[in-house]
């Protein structure tokens, strides 16, 4: 069996074909695209196809993407997500279109965060960690999750049930709050560019930039 799975972000795309067997996934082809450069995914899918000859749509059993923006769903036959940092938007309808038997769109940043509540991130050896601000941590309490790209994501995990509760969210749109003087001037400066200034105006890619020249 042939899965297609995909992570669709502001800036690139990965894609790679998979076959699963008793032994478990094998990689086929993988390959990058520059998202900004087609009009939208399917059209990026067609042109990952056209690398595998004799691979049609119709038999890859099912297609994943994890896209960098909310997903909205009316059952599971009918998503819909708007890419964030993107003039484009994708649909599972026009997906199924190009003959996959299923297709699903999952949030980027679930499948980040459903990799951190599984590693408990307290788990990780001291090498693989920078404390930033020293804490307390609380046995049980919520795991906030955040990564800075194109933009910044970010999805808290509650594992107050006993088991790890993925909630995804665009937390990266709240309001940036100066907490001093040098804060203030940079609010200032970004909101004369921008109008709005959110945290990933500061926390990404541009925002790395644009706090390092102010």
């Amino acid at each position: 069996m042939k899965l297609l799975a995909g992570d669709l972000g502001g800036t690139k795309t990965l894609l790679g074909l998979y076959e699963t067997d008793e032994a478990g996934l094998r990689l086929i082809h993988e390959a990058r695209f520059e998202s900004a450069a087609f009009p939208g995914l399917p059209a990026m899918i067609a042109a990952f196809l056209s690398q595998v000859p004799g691979t049609p749509a119709a038999s890859i059993a099912a297609l994943a993407i994890g896209v960098a923006g909310p997903v909205h769903a009316e059952g599971d036959d009918d998503q819909r997500a708007r890419i964030t940092n993107l003039t484009y938007s994708v649909e599972s309808a026009s997906l199924r279109a190009l003959g996959f038997p299923r297709v699903r769109l999952v949030n980027d940043f679930y499948t980040v965060a459903a990799a951190a509540a599984g590693y408990r991130l307290g788990q990780l050896p001291a090498a693989d960690l920078l404390t930033l601000q020293e804490g307390q941590p609380v046995p049980g309490g919520a795991l906030a999750v955040l990564g800075a790209g194109t933009g910044l994501g970010e999805a808290l995990v509650s594992l107050s049930s006993g088991r790890p509760v993925i909630l995804p969210g665009e937390g990266g749109h709240s309001d940036f709050a100066p907490g001093d003087d040098v804060e203030d001037g940079l609010l200032r400066a970004l909101r004369q560019k921008y109008g709005h200034v959110s945290w990933e105006r500061l926390v990404c890619g541009a925002g790395l930039l644009a706090t390092a020249t102010f």
